[in-house]
């Protein structure tokens, strides 16, 4: 019998354990059935939370339906309360002979004891055998799912509806679930008391682009009244945000007739934001109450205007030069010029000038844009030009006809060539008749110099066009073309000129827009590089002229002396990198107006150089004599005592300088170049002077004799002006060559170093001072930057202002 004893027990223990799952799963059957209405109510009171619906309803409304949500809760748990019962052992241990399949209640024998006699070994030996048994069957016990049997109480599905909302709403709130929450258990009350009196503060913040300050309107303690405008004025696109702290009821915004609703950030605190495009008054109103209001006047953004300040016009290196005047009420973001041919206004090509800087309000600016290898070159086209504000608005200007700057070509074969590629232009289909032009150009190599490299170019544009009819093929043959046509009539110049124009015209646009320092330097390198290039090859070529044979060279060089322009090329280097880069560009303008003022050959005749370099020569003797005179004069005007010999022998002195002007004026007229006016004038101040000299007047004598020295002094300059614009040079300012004749500006017109470079009064270019004065303040910034024993607060804001640099 002790044998038995140990798997019975074994067995019992197991059936205990069994029979607490059991029990368990018994509670749950009955709990959860009775707990769905409460959670039901539960689970529809944290999706409305999650959903946030308590911003658009009064304080009073939350708080009764946060009641009503408790009351059924709480009625709902006290019904559940009333309807479970703990399950007993005998529950539990029927559930568990259910779930296995027994019979006859094996497990209830566990606990049995036998009814025959004690010491009947037969009945003992039988009853162990079926406590063995019933032990057996106990090991494979089991207590089954528990299956509380909701689907019969919810036949509607409910609860699969009330998850699919709750996620839901857990994803329409994201982070800010927890405050939703919170907000849901606090109705606002605020307004069923006496509640203190609403503040308002009020800001408008125009867009970023109108560069207007923002506006800052307010009510009670915070207002200052003096500084509430009367009217509010701010332009359109304008953001408010308006908070509200206390009152009754939700306030609302009215603009004009339309009204909107605050949105309550917790409590009694409100705020607004949203975007003014028109209206004639601003008020913020609370329940009955108009908490404030002001007269509103909301400016539209106008669109931009612009026009030619001058014809579209050629330069002398046959450019177009393009003349704007823009403006805009808030600032203007790019400018651009349509062309289209006069005979097909369909057909349009666009060029960019430049703005002084992006956001610029007004500008007037000069562009130059080489469009003499377009194919248009030579036709008659129209201009339009267009300007675009930060908005997007767009103004343009009346239409202006002009004819396309085309390239004069000496050469007889450039010449036939260029007329070939026009035709080709004008008429696409005349391919046949074109490539017959070019086989017949081909077939004289010795009007080419015989230039293999021309030869093969000529015979491959012919092929090309009899064999390849494609849009994208007359287009390559019209460059082809083009660069043949000036490989003949110039060679490297041209290219030299091309080079030039693109170097320049990238360092213009990247000082425009926000290029880094590194780039200012890799393409200033590049322009010095360029601009070195083209004065080699213009020299060359005039040395092949013969233009520059006298000694007139080193007088007329002075306008486009290398040396100069490259100082002034370091100077915009210098002025981008102390963050001065609007006057950068005006300086870099000023020098590319006079590159594009040189003429590219086309010099007058050797001999009418000749004539005019000795008429200066000789004039500039006599101003030498002519001074000397003069101080003879003044020494003998402060001498005391009776009148000698040599005041006469000076009258005459003064007679025979007369008679040398007036021999200068005679051959400087054979020049063809108008006698400058100063001449006559310095003449006749001699004429006067001689006369007192003649009498014995030396003091009287004095102010004729500076008066001609001065008149003698202008007139050379125009004489070197008038060179200069028979050579093609334009027309220079007054006092336009550095150290001629005691004049004082560069060679770009501008004020000497030292007298402060400035443009047309716009932007100012710093002189040399100016620059070394930011460069010590740069360095001395840069110093502090890196001192870290000053304050973090400083070093902080040192390294904002370096941003720019």
């Amino acid at each position: 019998m002790s044998r038995r004893t140990g798997p019975i027990a074994a067995a019992a223990a197991a059936l205990r354990r069994r029979v607490w799952l059991a029990r368990a799963a018994l509670a749950w059957e009955r709990l959860w059935p009775a707990l769905w209405p409460a959670t039901l109510i539960a689970g529809l009171f944290l999706a409305a939370a999650l959903f946030d619906p308590w911003t658009l309803m009064p304080g009073w409304l939350h708080a009764a339906l946060l009641a009503l949500f408790g009351a059924a809760f709480v009625g709902a748990l006290g019904r559940a309360a009333t309807r479970i019962r703990a399950p007993t052992e005998a529950e539990a241990i029927r559930r568990i002979e259910r779930a296995s399949g027994l019979e006859h209640r094996p497990l209830g024998a566990l606990g049995d004891r036998p009814a025959a006699a004690p010491g009947d070994r037969t009945a003992e030996r039988v009853w162990g055998a079926h406590l063995e048994r019933m032990a057996r069957a106990a090991r494979r016990l089991r207590v089954g799912v528990a299956s509380p049997g909701l689907a019969s109480r919810d036949p509607l599905a409910l609860r699969a509806v009330l998850l699919l909302v709750l996620i839901v709403a857990a994803t329409a709130a994201g982070g800010d679930g927890a405050s939703r929450l919170a907000r849901a258990f606090q109705p606002d009350l605020s307004g069923l008391g006496g509640g203190g009196p609403a503040e308002l503060d009020l800001w408008i913040t125009p867009p970023a682009y109108t560069g207007a300050p923002p506006v800052f309107l307010a009510t009670g303690p915070r207002a200052e009244p003096a500084l509430q405008p009367a009217e509010v004025t701010v332009p359109s696109g304008s953001v408010v945000l308006a908070r509200v702290r206390g009152g009754r009821a939700v306030p609302r915004l009215e603009i004009g007739d339309e009204q909107i609703p605050f949105t309550t950030v917790e409590g009694a605190n409100y705020e607004l934001r949203t975007t003014l495009t028109k209206g004639r008054r601003l008020a913020v109103v609370q329940g009955a109450d108009e908490l404030a209001a002001w007269p509103l006047s909301v400016i539209a953004d106008k669109p931009p205007v612009i026009e030619f300040a001058a014809p579209p016009a050629r330069t002398h290196r046959a450019a177009l030069r393009l003349d704007y005047l823009a403006e805009d009420d808030y600032g203007l973001a790019s400018i651009e010029a349509t062309i289209r041919r006069a005979d097909d206004p369909g057909q349009s090509f666009t060029v960019d000038p430049p703005l002084p800087r992006v956001g610029a309000t007004s500008a007037r600016e000069i562009s130059f844009h080489d469009l003499t290898s377009h194919p248009w070159a030579g036709l008659p086209v129209t201009i339009t030009l267009g300007a675009v504000d930060a908005v997007g608005q767009s103004g343009a200007s009346d239409a202006v006809a002009t004819v396309l700057p085309e390239r004069i070509f000496n050469h007889p074969v450039a010449r036939a060539v260029i007329e070939q590629r026009k035709a080709l232009t004008l008429d696409p289909t005349k391919r046949v008749e074109v490539s017959l032009a070019l086989y017949e150009i081909s077939r004289e190599p010795q009007k080419f110099f015989e230039d293999l490299t021309v030869f093969l170019a000529l015979r491959v544009a012919r092929w090309r066009l009899l064999y390849d009819d494609s849009a994208k093929a007359t287009a390559e043959i019209q460059d082809l073309l083009w660069d043949l046509a000036l490989t003949i009539e110039e060679g490297p110049l041209a290219l030299a000129e091309r080079d030039l124009r693109e170097a320049q015209q990238a360092l213009l646009d990247a000082l425009a827009g926000e290029a880094p320092d590194e780039e200012i330097e890799r393409l200033t390198d590049a322009l010095l590089a360029a601009l070195d290039e083209f004065l080699d090859a213009l020299v060359a070529r005039a040395m092949e002229q013969q233009a520059f044979a006298t000694g007139l060279e080193g007088q007329l060089l002075q306008a486009l002396r290398r040396d100069d322009l490259v100082d002034l090329i370091e100077r915009v280097r210098e002025l981008s990198r102390i963050g001065a880069r609007d006057a950068a560009r005006q300086l870099l303008s000023q020098i590319q107006q006079a590159l594009e003022n040189i003429r590219l050959g086309g010099f007058p005749a050797q001999q009418d150089l000749t004539q005019g370099d000795a008429m200066l020569r000789d004039l500039g003797r006599l101003i030498e004599q002519q001074q000397e005179l003069l101080d003879q004069t003044f020494r003998r005007a402060q001498g005391a005592g009776q009148p000698r010999d040599d005041d006469r022998s000076g009258g005459a002195r003064q007679q025979e300088l007369r008679r040398g002007l007036g021999e200068v004026m005679r051959g400087w007229s054979e020049t063809g170049i108008p006698i400058p006016r100063p001449l006559g004038r310095a003449e006749q101040a001699m004429r006067e002077a001689g006369r007192a000299l003649g009498q014995n007047l030396p003091g009287q004598a004095v102010g004729p004799q500076s008066e001609a020295i001065d008149q003698m002094q202008q007139g050379a300059q125009a004489m070197i002006e008038g060179l200069l614009r028979q050579l093609g040079q334009g027309s220079p300012q007054p006092s336009n060559f550095l150290g001629l004749f005691g004049g004082a500006r560069d060679p770009l017109g501008r004020n000497a170093p030292g007298r402060g470079y400035t443009d047309d009064g716009r932007t100012r270019v710093p002189d040399e001072a100016d620059v070394q004065r930011s460069r010590a303040i740069l360095e001395e910034l840069y110093r502090r930057a890196n001192d870290f024993d000053r304050p973090a607060l400083e070093r902080d804001y040192i390294r904002r202002l370096l941003r720019r640099f």
